[in-house]
């Protein structure tokens, strides 16, 4: 269990990171970009057999890993925007609810197996999400709603990828690439806005790499030393609890009953649906 709390640690970290630029008035672009460069050195030191990694291999990634690398850098970079702006709870339980659609997916397309309690689980998180996220006026942001299509989006993908095109292998080295496109798209968009580089930015980013690439490390590590069947529902309750304990108690975020509500049926709904 050491390393599933480890993971918790590093995943609850993310968030908290993107609480800490705001108040310390670091740029969320210039920070995202770095953070890429550095999980990318990172992963590439970390690959255990670099001779296997060829132009051939690479060229037959070229699609993918652009539009992954694009991905990347937009939906990290809307995750800190709506977590400055929303507040935790809401962006935790909008992340980590945009399970639903990965699932969905897996069963309409890659041959997964849904049984009716996890049909229950993705009703329920249905409801979570709109309770979590409700307002005096009932209006739903639009970030929120872009963090949950995209974060979804993005997690079938990357099923559907490791799937029909990885087979399970030479993952490492596809994240590197993954990685290293996400810092080319974000140095493109810097270039294209001429801004200007922050010493604090490049601190933070670089600070935010190493606990972004870790956090996938350690996942990853948790799957394999205790299965994912557990690692999941774990890993996402504890996430969504603690970011909104943190939000609740540290930041001093306000929230109506029913928005607490909706953190608890998030919950509920993530272990029904990992069931």
């Amino acid at each position: 269990m050491l390393y599933l709390t480890i993971s918790i640690f590093f995943v609850v970290s993310l968030f908290l990171f993107f609480k800490e630029f705001k108040r310390f008035e670091i740029s969320n672009y210039q920070a995202i970009t770095i953070n890429y460069l550095v999980s990318f050195l990172i992963s590439f030191i970390l690959i255990p057999d670099k001779q296997i990694i060829s132009l051939e291999l690479i060229n037959s990634w070229i699609l993918p890993t652009i539009f992954l690398g694009t991905m990347f850098f937009v939906m990290f970079n809307v995750m800190g925007v709506a977590t400055q702006k929303l507040g935790l709870p809401a962006v935790s339980v909008a992340g980590k609810m945009s399970l639903i659609l990965p699932v969905i997916s897996s069963y309409l397309f890659l041959d997964g197996n849904l049984e009716l309690i996890g049909w229950i689980g993705i009703l329920i998180g249905i409801v979570s999400i709109f309770l979590t996220l409700y307002t005096d006026n009932f209006k739903i942001s639009k970030l929120a709603i872009i963090l949950f299509i995209g974060s979804g989006l993005l997690d079938s993908l990357l099923a559907y990828i490791e799937n029909k095109l990885l087979f399970g292998q030479n993952f490492e080295i596809f994240t590197s690439i993954v990685f290293l496109t996400a810092f080319s798209v974000g140095i493109i968009y810097l270039k294209i806005n001429k801004t200007k580089w922050c010493k604090k930015s490049i601190i933070g980013g670089a600070l935010l790499g190493i606990f972004n690439y870790f956090s996938l490390y350690f996942v990853l590590i948790t799957f394999r030393d205790i299965g994912s069947i557990i690692t999941f529902p774990i890993l996402n309750i504890s996430v969504v609890l603690i970011t909104s304990i943190i939000g609740w108690i540290y930041y001093k975020e306000k929230y109506r009953s029913i928005n607490f509500y909706g953190v608890i049926l998030a919950c509920i709904s993530i272990y029904l649906i990992s069931y």
